[in-house]
């Protein structure tokens, strides 16, 4: 899938749905948890790269914040 998914083709790339860290359109629990422990500090950026949806390395309490908002009214298309 690495190789011919295009969503992989381009690691610079913004996500289409913040927080969205297995890039299947929606965002669950698990991947806000994710997206918070990221910005806690607690986890790698390596696990979820779509937390940082604004691609500057890091995640901030606004990235969370967008997360949290596209798990809960969904992911714009």
């Amino acid at each position: 899938e690495f190789l011919t998914n295009p969503k992989l083709s381009d690691p610079f790339a913004l996500a289409d749905c913040p927080g969205d860290c297995d890039n299947d359109g929606k965002v669950d629990v698990n991947e806000i948890i994710s997206t918070v422990g990221i910005a806690l500090g607690d986890r790698t950026l390596a696990m979820c790269w779509p937390g940082d949806d604004d691609a500057d390395g890091a995640v901030d309490i606004a990235e969370a914040t967008r997360a949290v908002q596209a798990a809960l009214q969904g992911c714009s298309p």
